[in-house]
C-alpha cells in the first residue's frame, strides 16, 4: 500500500511543528540534498501542491500531475476531488514509531 505525508508532518517529526512551508521551499531548492522520495510529501488535505516543481534529480516526477500519477502507481488512493486518502497518510507519530 502506498503512503504519503504532509510538509507539516515531516517538519513536526523533525521538531519544527510550524516549519511545513519552509520544508516545501527547501525541498524545491536543494537538489543535491534531496532524497529520492520527496514527491511523497504533499499538502495536509491530500492534494499535490500546485507549486510543486521538480528539482534536477533523475527519476523525480516533473509536474504535480506526474506526482499524483506516481503515487497512484504506488498504491495511494485518490478521490474524485484529487485528494489522497487520509488513511494512507504517514503522521508524525508514524515517524516516531519507525525503527
Amino acid at each position: 500500500m502506498g503512503r504519503w505525508t504532509s510538509y507539516g508532518d515531516v517538519a513536526a517529526a523533525a521538531g519544527a511543528p510550524k516549519g511545513g512551508q519552509a520544508l516545501g521551499i527547501w525541498l524545491a531548492h536543494n537538489e543535491l540534498d534531496v532524497p529520492l522520495l520527496p514527491y511523497r510529501v504533499i499538502k495536509a488535505d491530500g492534494r499535490v501542491s500546485e507549486g510543486y516543481r521538480a528539482v534536477d534529480w533523475p527519476g523525480l516526477p516533473a509536474t504535480p500531475a506526474d506526482v499524483q500519477t506516481r503515487l497512484t502507481d504506488e498504491g495511494v488512493k485518490f478521490g474524485s476531488d484529487g485528494r489522497a486518502s487520509q488513511r494512507q497518510r504517514w503522521t508524525p507519530a508514524d515517524f516516531r514509531s519507525t525503527k
